[in-house]
C-alpha cells in the first residue's frame, strides 16, 4: 500500500497529472482485506453455478435448480438418480 505521499510523487516522476480527488483510506484497506480472504465454499458454489448458467445458451430449459444438482452430482455430494 502507498503510503503518504508516494502515490503523487510516483505519479509526477512518471509525468502523470494528478487529480485532488482522494480515497478513502478506510474503504482501501477493508478492500485490501476482502481481497486477501479466501472464499468460502458455499461462495465458490454460488459462482459456480453463476459462471456455468451465464454460459449456457439463451435458448437453454436448464432451471438453475437442475444444473445445481448435476454440478453438486459431479462432485460427488449427490447420489445420482436411478
Amino acid at each position: 500500500m502507498f503510503e503518504g505521499g508516494e502515490r503523487e510523487r510516483i505519479a509526477t516522476e512518471q509525468g502523470m497529472p494528478m487529480t485532488e480527488l482522494r480515497t478513502n483510506e478506510a474503504l482501501l484497506r477493508a478492500l485490501e482485506n476482502a481481497a486477501s480472504r479466501k472464499p468460502s465454499l458455499s461462495q465458490i458454489d454460488k459462482q459456480r453455478l453463476s459462471f456455468v448458467m451465464g454460459s449456457l445458451p439463451e435458448d437453454n430449459k436448464m432451471t438453475r435448480e437442475q444444473v445445481q444438482s448435476v454440478l453438486e452430482r459431479q462432485e460427488g455430494r449427490k447420489l445420482s438418480a436411478a
